[in-house]
Parts: C-alpha cells; structure tokens; sequence
C-alpha cells in the first residue's frame, strides 16, 4: 500500500556486475521509503504481522505488511532518510520508550519536531515527483548511474551536500529538490511548535486510530499525536492542558483522529473485530 499512483515510476538502484553475477541494490539504497515510520506503525500491527488499514476511496480493508505500509518510492535522497529522517525517528523514539517505561518526557520539542516532520512526510507523497528537466542538465557532463549513487553514501552525515546532474531519465535532482522542500517546510513549521509540552493521555478501553494525516490535529491550543493504541500525546501550553485534560475525553480524541485521516487509516485488530457503527461511517453524533 503505497503512494505510487501520485508519482512518475521511480529510478531503480543500480544493479552491478560481480565477476558475471549481477547484484541488485548494492549499496543498499532505501527504495520503499516510509510516510509513517515502521517504529510508529509496529504499535497497531496485529498477531499476524499485518496492518488492519481501511481506504475510504474504495471503502475497503486492506492488510499490508510493514515493509509494503504508507510508503513512497525513492522520493527523496538518501541522506534526508538516513540522517534528516533517522535522527528524527530516534529521538523521538527514546522519548516513547521513557514514556512507556513510566519516566517523565526529557525533550519535549523532539516530540514536536516528529510531530512536524509527519506532517512534512505526508505532504510531500500527496505531490506528484518533480520530473522536470533541470537546468543543472545542460551546465556539466552529466555522471553515471553508479557514480551517482556513490556521490548520496558520501554526502551521509555531512552537513553539506554534493548533487551533480545525472543523464537522460536520471531523478536525482528531482530527490534533491524534495529534499529541500522537506527542510523547508520542517523548518517554517516547527518554530510554531516553541514551548509546547506534551502529555500521554492513556486511552483505557478504547484503542487509539492512527490516521494517515496528523496535520489536522493541530488545534489552536492542542495538538494530538497518537503514540500508541494505548496511549495519546497531548501536546498544549501553559494552562491549556488541564482543559484539554478535561475535554479530550479517549471517544473525543478517537472522533478527532477519525476525521483527521485524509484517505486511509489504522486500527488495531480488537477495533476491527468490534466494528463500532460509526468506524466505516460517520462518528456519532454526540461527537460531531
């Protein structure tokens, strides 16, 4: 379940001849790129190892599994998934695992700066891939295919990157130019994000929705991010949280995760099996 019908076919690695055995892939370039980290989606994967994910476009069940859920192909270079996004993810990452062993969040703006970063991640698979001539084209010679490749490992971990023009049907600019927006947008919109403190709102017997789209979740005072089937960030300022603590009831959050998702969203076996009304639906009234 991927992206793909939003984009043009995407350029394959390399394949490289080894004394007359033809190796795919030999640098291990990431080809099935996540929208919503496999970290993030392994909380709602059932006892089969699949995803329980509804479509409201075809208005069907779909189970896929975590390698083949909310991805892209090669929309972006290597560097934003190894260094941009991977660090995201970790730091992310460690605040759940304190939160889940019962300790208090140490950094709050790396949830925030997750939070901004899905939003980012969604917003650039919705586009189509930027296949447009450059003009970097016609500039220089352009390099080959494998030399290419070796130029995205090198720029791992640098702080600045090299991109050369590749030749006919080449997308490594097209990478580089979603790279940027990427950056772009993650910088304009976290600074909104400044002195947010989050909050693990547990969900008790109702199991949290996991929307394909978070960015709706950003309220004027409250922001929600589904951590878990168990448990909901709630991310506010000053007062705003004792409020937000009041109101959010789990059924409203769940409402509000519900109407959050654009086409697709996730749910745990347990809520799948329940099939309340208003799942493949509308939400009930009372939360309308």
């Amino acid at each position: 379940m991927s992206y793909k019908k939003n984009h043009s076919p995407h350029e394959k690695p390399v394949i490289k001849d080894d004394q007359g055995r033809k190796v795919s892939n030999p640098n291990r370039i990431t080809t099935n790129q996540h929208v919503i980290p496999v970290a993030h989606l392994r909380e709602w994967l059932g006892s089969n190892q699949l995803l329980n994910v509804f479509d409201r476009q075809v208005e069907a069940w779909t189970t896929p599994d975590l390698d083949n859920a909310f991805t892209v192909q090669r929309l972006w270079d290597q560097q934003t998934e190894v260094d941009l996004l991977g660090s995201n993810e970790r730091n992310y990452q460690n605040q759940v695992d304190r939160i889940e062993k019962g300790l208090p969040i140490e950094q709050h703006d790396h949830i925030s700066a997750y939070f901004v970063m899905l939003t980012v991640r969604h917003s650039v698979a919705q586009r189509p891939r930027p296949d447009g001539a450059s003009i970097l084209e016609d500039m220089s010679e352009p390099l080959s295919h494998e030399r290419l490749e070796e130029i995205e490992l090198e720029n791992l971990g640098s702080l600045a990157s090299y991109v050369s023009p590749g030749g006919v049907g080449s997308q490594v600019i097209a990478r580089t130019i979603v790279a940027m927006a990427m950056r772009t947008e993650f910088i304009r919109h976290v600074r909104r994000f400044e002195g947010v403190r989050w909050t693990p709102v547990e969900m008790g017997a109702v199991d949290a929705i996991l929307p394909d789209s978070v960015a709706p979740l950003e309220r004027r005072h409250v922001v929600l991010l589904p951590m878990s089937p168990r448990v909901v960030l709630v991310g506010s300022r000053g007062n705003s949280l004792i409020a937000a603590q009041n109101r959010y009831t789990p059924a409203v959050i769940n409402c509000m995760l519900w109407r959050s998702a654009e086409r697709r969203f996730v749910v745990t076996k347990r809520t799948r099996d329940a099939a309340p009304s208003w799942l493949l639906g509308q939400p009930p009234r009372r939360l309308r």
